[in-house]
């Protein structure tokens, strides 16, 4: 059994293999503000106001034409922090954005590019606060599948989104507001300790700092068993993440455990103290993150974090074919076996 486990776990890695190789080609475009000093676009408006600007679409291939589509979208908070794309329609901040020649196909010759004017809108009476979107290409046709072997279709579907942050003035004070909701933790299938921290930003501006993890254990939490630091990315403004803490293993038993998040100063912004109880999960953890919309009193991202903004992402599409082998592995490998 554990011979045919091998096998399928190989033809899994062999595909995620493929996936990686197709990832490091790069993009055969790309998409930056027109003014080639800015890394991203940053607005500070009043309500109602609107600003012009200009996104350039570039193409790197020097023999190939390339036919893309650009377009307004909404950001989002990723798994551990940071912003996330999709290039679904836009249905808040995304919005705020239009694009004349957006959403069409327009074909750019090899080593060309080509210029896109949009508009910034701000609604009346929008609430203070930072606010985030961004403008997103990607390829008007069909991406060819990618044979990974073992039965596997993979799709590699390239995007290049440009962050563009807007700062609405008012009379409310702009500031994140960050709590930890919930601490969670459970034995990972591979041994790992797994620790989710439940965290929320109800604040109107983004937030991006550095936490600490700490599991103690006895009666009054004077054993100290375990101490980990971590880095958290952007946190959009009214979103909230399920952050996953991978770190050693320690023995199934009763805990206290104590997440506290810092400043960019150290200074302790937020704590919170639970006990919790680790021990081995019935199956495979799965995290789940939905993504989190953006209300309309919340913003994103600290100005003046360009490397953070002008994101390039790779979505990766599998087969029905291959979820099935990533159950087949689990059950497999770690289902539970009988003491005989």
């Amino acid at each position: 059994m554990r011979r045919v486990s091998l096998i399928v776990l190989c033809v899994v890695s062999f595909a995620l293999a493929q996936i990686g190789a197709a990832s490091a080609q790069g993009l055969k475009f790309g998409l930056r503000p027109d003014d080639p000093k800015k890394g991203y676009f940053q607005y500070t408006l009043v309500q109602g106001a609107t600003v012009s600007d200009t996104i350039l679409a570039v193409n790197n291939s020097t023999n190939e034409t390339v036919s893309l589509i650009v377009t307004n979208v909404d950001g989002y908070t990723g798994l551990t922090g940071g912003i996330s794309f999709d290039n679904k329609p836009a249905t808040t901040i995304g919005r705020w954005i239009a694009i004349p020649d957006g959403g069409a196909r327009v074909s750019i010759p090899a080593s060309k590019s080509a210029r896109f004017p949009f508009v910034v809108n701000v609604p009346p009476n929008t609430p203070a606060g930072e606010y985030i979107a961004g403008i997103m290409a990607y390829p008007a046709d069909e991406v060819e599948a990618i044979n990974a072997g073992g039965g596997m279709s993979v799709k590699v579907v390239p995007q290049a989104a440009v962050t563009v942050v807007i700062t609405v003035t008012g009379n409310t004070p702009i500031a994140s507001r960050m709590t930890i909701e919930k601490i969670d933790s459970v034995q990972d299938a591979s041994g790992q300790l797994l620790t989710k921290l439940s965290l929320r930003n109800s604040g109107n501006a983004g937030w991006k700092g550095k936490g600490e993890l700490v599991i103690t254990s006895g009666a009054s939490g004077a054993n100290e068993v375990m101490r980990q630091t971590f880095n958290i990315g952007y946190v959009i403004g009214g979103s909230a993440l399920i952050y996953p803490l991978y770190t050693a293993p320690i023995n199934d038993g009763n805990y206290q455990a104590e997440a506290k998040l810092f400043d960019d100063k150290g200074a302790t912004i937020t704590t919170n103290t639970s006990a919790i109880k680790v021990g081995k999960p019935l199956s495979l953890p799965a995290i789940s993150n939905p993504q989190p919309q953006q209300n309309t009193t919340s913003g994103v991202v600290q100005a003046g974090q360009g490397g953070f903004f002008n994101r390039t992402t790779i979505t990766i599409f599998v087969s029905v074919f291959a979820l099935v082998i990533f159950g087949a592995v689990g059950f497999l490998m770690f289902r539970p076996r009988s003491n005989q």
